[in-house]
C-alpha cells in the first residue's frame, strides 16, 4: 500500500467511526452517579449512563485498526508514513504532536488502582474526574498498582471485546466483579475511546490536506 492509499484508508476508517451514531450520540450522556444510603456504609447505589456494550464493541472493531501495531493505519505506522512524506514540516509536526499527546495520555496513570491480592480490586477515584466523584483511598496501595489508560484499554479490547487473552480476561473479571468497579471501569474505558477518536479525527484533517497536495 502506497502513502496516498494509506492516508485515504485512515480517513475512510475515521469516517466509519463517525457513522457509529448510537455511540456518538450517547457519549453526551456519559456519567457515573452514586447515591449514598443513610442506612448502609459505603457508596449505596451506583448507576452508569452512556454508550451500551453493543455500541462500544462495534466502535472497538474499527478503533483497534488505529492502535494495533501490525495495522497499516496504526498511529505507530502512520508516524513512519509521515516521516517519509513529501509534505510541509508543519503537517509533520502537527501529526507528531497529536501522536505524542495520545501516547502521553495512554501511558499516564488512570484513577483505577488495583491491589496485588486475589480479591476485589481496590480503587482510587482521582479528584480530577469530570463528575468530581468522591475519592476512595487506601494507604496500603502505591502508585505501582495504578493502571495506565493503555492498560485499561488493553484489558477491555484484548480481554473481552476483540480478543480473549486469558491473563487480561481474568484481570478484567476482577475489575468488573463489583458493581462499583464495573461502573467506573466502563466509564474510564469509554473515556479512553473518546480520547483516541479525538486524535483520529484530528489526524484525518491533516491527512486530507496532504491528500489534496498529492492529488493537486
Amino acid at each position: 500500500m502506497n502513502q496516498l492509499e494509506t492516508l485515504k484508508l485512515f480517513n475512510e476508517k475515521a469516517e466509519t467511526l463517525k457513522g457509529y451514531e448510537r455511540f456518538m450520540e450517547s457519549i453526551h450522556e456519559r456519567k457515573v452517579e452514586f447515591k449514598q444510603s443513610p442506612e448502609t456504609a459505603g457508596l449505596g447505589t451506583i448507576t452508569l449512563q452512556g454508550p451500551d456494550k453493543e455500541s462500544i464493541a462495534a466502535c472497538v472493531l474499527t478503533i483497534r485498526l488505529f492502535i494495533q501495531k501490525r495495522e497499516a493505519i496504526s498511529f505507530q505506522n502512520m508516524k513512519k508514513v509521515y516521516d517519509n512524506l513529501d509534505t510541509s514540516q508543519k503537517n509533520k509536526n502537527e501529526f507528531n504532536q497529536i501522536s505524542d499527546e495520545l501516547d502521553r495520555y495512554l501511558d499516564s496513570g488512570s484513577p483505577l488502582v488495583m491491589s496485588d491480592e486475589e480479591a476485589n480490586p481496590e480503587m482510587i477515584l482521582a479528584n480530577d474526574l469530570n463528575e468530581r466523584l468522591a475519592e476512595l483511598s487506601n494507604a496500603s496501595l502505591t502508585s505501582q498498582n495504578r493502571l495506565t489508560y493503555r492498560e485499561i484499554g488493553n484489558l477491555f479490547i484484548y480481554g473481552d471485546l476483540s480478543h480473549t487473552d486469558e491473563t487480561k480476561r481474568e484481570k478484567l473479571k476482577r475489575i468488573l466483579s463489583s458493581s462499583v468497579g464495573a461502573a467506573f471501569a466502563w466509564y474510564i474505558f469509554t473515556g479512553i475511546l473518546i480520547q483516541i477518536m479525538i486524535c483520529i479525527f484530528a489526524v484525518a484533517e491533516i491527512n486530507q490536506d496532504v491528500i489534496n497536495e498529492m492529488e493537486g
